[in-house]
């Protein structure tokens, strides 16, 4: 009895559009016989292979996703992929999943999609702030006024190293979006931060009560039997049944606009 590999080599062989001469066509065909094959590797995620899942969360990738647009809320795709080093067609799979199970939202900033943790819990101006973070540049630029002093242009070119041309668009946003402000002391513009992301870091602390209850309840809904392991100020810590006897902890830092300035990551 033939196998069903060589059911596949037969065909190849007899296929018309099969010619050694002709590249194009072997290598199409080459392709979709190794996805007729199952051998290709990223393919929306294995196409959510094979069995229905009870959970959402049940997914490592999917898991993975969500604990980082908790912990970055306002990522746009293509920050949610560099870092987590997942194709952009991947994390857009999953993405959909969640949003349709209510885990995340998607909203819009200009002409970005950008993904949030649960629903209102970021608000739009909000949004403002982290994704102007969000930029490695913008950030750096920000710490630097923030911890410096009697920051000028001139200084912030040389201690961030970027061009003044490229350093002063940056800056125009950052005070249009009230993040800094200038005054003038003589010729010179000095720059310091405003209160802007003191007054987020409050809010969040003031609302993580509700968070967490919304949290455990849309877990809860999803299967996962959630058990929070720790909860203080700074990091929330929920272990998660994952299914067969497995479980994983979901990793929560308690304040994202601070967890977003001190962290490296290019988010």
């Amino acid at each position: 009895m033939e196998s069903s590999i060589d059911t596949h080599f037969q065909y190849v062989g007899s296929c018309p559009l099969y010619n050694p001469g002709v590249k194009v066509a072997e290598k199409g065909l080459a392709k979709a016989l190794k996805r007729k094959m199952g051998l290709v590797d990223d393919i929306l995620t294995q196409i959510e292979t094979k069995k229905v899942e009870s959970s959402l969360l049940m997914n490592p990738s999917r898991l993975r996703i969500f604990e980082f647009v908790c912990n970055f809320p306002c990522s746009h795709l293509r920050a949610i992929s560099r870092a987590l080093n997942f194709s952009c067609q991947n994390v857009k799979w999953h993405l959909r999943k969640l949003i349709d199970g209510g885990m995340i939202t998607e909203g819009s900033l200009g002409k970005r999609k950008i993904f949030s943790p649960l629903r209102n819990y970021i608000k739009k101006d909000e949004c403002e702030v982290f994704t102007l973070l969000g930029n490695d540049e913008i950030r750096r630029v920000y710490i630097l006024i923030d911890t410096g002093s009697d920051m000028t242009q001139k200084s912030l070119c040389e201690a961030a190293d970027i061009y003044q041309q490229r350093l002063s668009r940056h800056l125009i946003i950052m005070e249009n979006s009230g993040l800094i402000y200038h005054e003038k002391i003589g010729r010179k513009k000095i720059y310091n931060t405003t209160n802007r992301v003191k007054e987020l870091e409050a809010s969040f602390k003031a609302k993580k009560g509700i968070f967490e209850n919304t949290l455990i309840k849309v877990l809860r809904a999803d299967g996962v039997n959630p058990r929070i392991i720790r909860s203080n100020a700074d990091k929330l810590l929920i272990e998660l049944d994952i299914g067969g006897g497995e479980k994983t902890v979901l990793r929560i830092n308690r304040n994202p606009i601070s967890t977003l300035i001190q962290s490296s990551a290019k988010v």
